[in-house]
């Protein structure tokens, strides 16, 4: 598709105050100016292909096993707004469930930075109710017994598997 769009400049200013040496300078310039702009729309996709399982605006992708911190940097590695999983809702936990065969997973929130100061990867505060159990002393990080949908608070250098979530949403290493 092809815009075509025509600016012009006229001499009049010469009028509004400026002496006629301005005048002549502006009505010796550029009539008129052809700006053609060739706009193509494609739909990009940021998230990697291997990420093939989606639920509304998410993709995922299921890695084995690694220490939480390591698992995050693996994610974010996939792009920008690529992260440890973080669940918004009952949906996205079964769709998530069923990627993981009902394993114990990290997801993207720990108490690295403030202990039982809990914060998900992107930077938000996360609200956990009473908080996971059993809590740790020192800082831990968050995993999910996918099989009993329950989350814990476990020492962050367990070697969990973890899904990454590409949502656009990008990560905030302050967080953790």
């Amino acid at each position: 598709m092809r815009w075509l769009v025509v600016l012009a400049v006229t001499g009049g200013c010469g009028r509004l105050g400026f002496g006629e040496e301005h005048a002549r300078l502006i009505d010796a310039s550029v009539d008129a100016v052809d700006l053609t702009i060739d706009a193509r729309v494609t739909k990009v996709d940021p998230c990697a292909a291997t990420y093939t399982t989606k639920y509304l605006g998410s993709s995922y992708k299921l890695y084995p096993a690694a220490p939480w911190l390591d698992a995050e940097r693996r994610c974010e590695q996939d792009g920008r707004g690529t992260h440890l999983l973080l669940i918004d809702d009952s949906f996205e936990a079964m769709t998530v469930k069923n990627l993981a065969s009902g394993a114990t997973i990290w997801i993207g929130i720990s108490d690295r930075t403030v202990d039982n100061y809990f914060l998900k990867v992107t930077g938000q505060v996360a609200y956990t109710g009473q908080g996971p159990s059993p809590a740790l002393p020192g800082p831990g990080c968050i995993d999910v017994d996918e099989s009993a949908g329950t989350a814990h608070e476990v020492s962050c250098d367990m070697m969990l598997s973890f899904v990454c979530e590409c949502d656009f949403m990008p990560a905030d290493p302050a967080s953790y």
